[in-house]
């Protein structure tokens, strides 16, 4: 709204302590830069990568029976719920077993350092989680 106010009173008709004068009057405000947002068309480059994509198998999705076949952190949070499993939580890549974890099971490391929390004295090292 300002900037069409800004131009229209720049190049139209301009107020001066109350009276109405044109444009052709040698009175009036300057002309009025008004900073307005647009996009600037930039080219996109795009990589073009040979890659094969895996196409899941044609049939019906197998249902997990383990925690370490749940590979979504979603659903590992809601193993109990959905799937009736106790796992004890996420462990970087898969669900980790509630009745025989293992330091191998976590690969980040501060879910590595979290696992004295439940019973696992475990350490990150430059190899990975272990004992």
């Amino acid at each position: 709204t300002c900037l069409a106010l800004c131009l229209s009173s720049a190049a139209g008709l301009s107020l001066q302590q109350g009276t109405n004068s044109t444009a052709n009057s040698k009175v009036g405000w300057p002309p009025v830069f008004v900073p307005v947002h647009f996009v600037v068309p930039t080219p996109v480059v795009s990589k073009v990568v040979n890659e094969t994509i895996d196409v899941p198998a044609r049939g019906v999705t197998q249902r997990p029976y383990r925690c370490e076949d749940i590979k979504k952190i979603y659903l590992c949070r809601r193993a109990k719920q959905l799937l009736d499993l106790t796992c004890l939580g996420w462990g970087g890549s898969y669900c980790v077993p509630a009745d025989k974890p293992k330091c191998s099971d976590y690969t980040k490391e501060k879910l590595c350092n979290k696992a004295v929390w439940y019973g696992e004295p475990c350490a990150w090292t430059p190899l990975g989680c272990a004992r």
